[in-house]
């Protein structure tokens, strides 16, 4: 179970006594700090609109008339992307096999790992090698991930635009994984710009029998371990989540 820690700092004053005037020159400096950090924070937002753009225009699956940006809207349109593979059609076991058939444009996929059970859509992500299967995907904050159990079992989310979040499915992920020898890549990006990675060797998650146990060999990657606790081998005992069950709300 991944844990956010939180860190609330309370500041307290005397009790009881009034505020003391701020001097005409104090409150200037008090209103201009506040007015730069409005500014760093409207840059922020400008700079992750110039990357999304930039992605955009750098992709040939997204060559289509969009309202994405319009100097009309202040509101960011989702763009439609039509599936790569078409609604019909069904290629390989996992992005992999797709991206060594010879499609090497990234986009939406019917897969289907088994051979007992339906084929589903995943974004197939041909960069940095090719072939990587996107299980997951939060970049703007529109999907709700706290979730119960049976929709991260099933799956949610959108599967139409390459900026669209989602979970593809516990099932689905152990179906994709049951061959072994997988490798798991955490892609991170900051406000900034700037992008961190983390990789995973031997990747395995279990059934629901077994409550989604995840397994994971070798780390390599500029993010940090944070799967096994980090660096500090000291506390990874207690810290690694390497054969933790999945949990959800209402069910740890």
């Amino acid at each position: 179970m991944m844990i956010s820690l939180l860190l609330l700092l309370l500041f307290f004053g005397p009790f009881g006594s009034p505020s003391p005037r701020l001097l005409e020159k104090e409150e200037c400096l008090l209103e201009n700090k506040k007015l730069q950090q409005k500014l760093k924070m409207l840059q922020d937002v400008s700079l992750l609109f110039e990357l999304q753009l930039k992605d955009l225009l750098g992709n040939n699956y997204h060559r289509k008339r969009s309202k994405f940006f319009s100097a009309k809207r202040t509101i960011q349109m989702d763009i439609v992307l039509p599936t790569t593979s078409g609604n019909l059609l069904v290629y390989d076991q996992d992005c992999a096999m797709v991206f060594n058939s010879g499609k090497k444009a990234s986009g939406y996929y019917r897969i289907k790992p088994r051979m007992d059970r339906e084929p589903f859509l995943v974004y197939c992500d041909m960069s940095d090698g090719g072939g990587w299967t996107v299980i997951q995907r939060r970049s703007n904050g529109k999907e709700n991930f706290y979730r119960q159990w049976d929709d991260y079992k099933q799956g949610f989310g959108a599967f139409q635009s390459k900026y669209d979040e989602y979970w593809l499915g516990n099932d689905m992920i152990h179906d994709l994984l049951l061959r072994g020898e997988n490798t798991l890549k955490i892609d991170l990006m900051d406000w900034h710009g700037e992008t961190r990675y983390a990789i995973y060797e031997d990747f395995q998650i279990k059934n629901e029998t077994n409550n989604y146990r995840i397994y994971f060999g070798a780390f390599s990657g500029t993010a940090g371990d944070a799967l096994s606790g980090g660096n500090n081998y000291e506390s990874q005992w207690s810290a690694s989540i390497n054969g933790m069950p999945f949990s959800s709300p209402g069910r740890d």
